[in-house]
């Protein structure tokens, strides 16, 4: 599966877009996107210069950002970043900016866009029942 060639990938509550991605594959992404049932925000992914790629939350910058070695650890990165800003930012019941239109994210040719998804009440479950586990 290549994400350069502008196909859509969902994966871990995740999406990869393309900076390609012409206007009848940007219809099938918003279709993507309505399936999700969390909260989801755009990042961008960055090759950096040693070889990384760098992942940016252009909706909650400076805030979240993260990076990964590769494609599977970058998608597992972000998750946990958007997990963890999100969880704080309930607790201190900050008011989250709205997810920008797809069309507003303006990609350079070698960056990927990224729907990431969290579900706050799933994370905070998986919490609760490690805590039951180790019999915190």
């Amino acid at each position: 599966m290549n994400a350069t060639l502008g196909a859509s990938l969902l994966v871990l509550g995740c999406t990869f877009f393309s900076g390609g991605t012409s206007r009848f594959q940007w219809s099938r992404v918003r279709h993507d996107l309505s399936v999700l049932t969390g909260t989801s925000y755009l990042a961008t992914l960055t090759k950096n210069k040693a070889n990384q790629y760098e992942v940016d939350f252009p909706d909650l910058a400076p805030n979240v950002a993260t990076y990964g070695n590769n494609l599977s650890e970058t998608i597992a990165m972000a998750k946990d970043a958007l997990e963890g800003y999100l969880l704080v930012a309930e607790d201190c019941q900050e008011e989250l900016p709205k997810t920008s239109d797809i069309d507003a994210i303006k990609l350079k040719p070698a960056q990927l866009l990224l729907s990431v998804e969290v579900d706050t009440n799933l994370v905070r479950d998986r919490e609760e029942n490690k805590k039951d586990k180790l019999g915190v």
